[in-house]
């Protein structure tokens, strides 16, 4: 099923904001000293990427328009619990951060998450492949802040008195 004229426009509509506000972060930063404009202007250019992205998929005619939606089964309506377990574990990882630390506890709302998420009967190499993949990625954003763009991440109270 092809979007409608109406959801086309509102996609669209929401590229070019989405591409405003990355175009007026660039513009701020302007102001900022070279070390700390680096942040501001990742996340501008990220935005303007994103939306270009996303309007090219909605002239294209991709995405959940496109009958996305309809194979996802009944992950496509969502799930009470699902929902509510994902609040869980995000508060928890909010409130442990700085107690535990980013790594660990990103870690583990990451293992909360995956075992929220997964459904039963799943191959337990997928799920093996899928938490490698996520240690990657907490790896990557832990290396683009604290290395690359120079923002610290909460090391966690208790690895201070180890």
């Amino acid at each position: 099923m092809q979007a409608s004229r109406k959801e086309l426009a509102q996609r669209v509509l929401l590229a070019l904001a989405v591409a405003g506000l990355g175009l007026a972060v660039l513009h701020e930063s302007a102001r900022f000293s070279a070390l700390a404009a680096v942040f501001p202007r990742v996340v501008g250019v990220s935005l303007v990427i994103l939306a270009a992205l996303l309007l090219m998929q909605s002239i294209l005619g991709k995405g959940l328009a496109s009958g996305h939606s309809e194979s996802m089964g009944h992950f496509a309506g969502g799930s009470r619990f699902r929902s509510a377990g994902f609040v869980v574990v995000l508060l928890c990882w909010a409130f442990l951060l700085p107690t535990v630390g980013f790594i660990v506890t990103s870690s583990i709302a990451f293992v909360g998450i995956l075992l929220i998420a997964t459904e039963r009967g799943t191959d337990w190499r997928i799920t093996a492949k899928r938490a490698v993949l996520g240690l990657i990625v907490i790896g990557f954003f832990y290396g683009l802040f604290s290395m690359l763009l120079n923002v610290p991440l909460p090391r966690g109270r208790l690895w201070a008195l180890l």
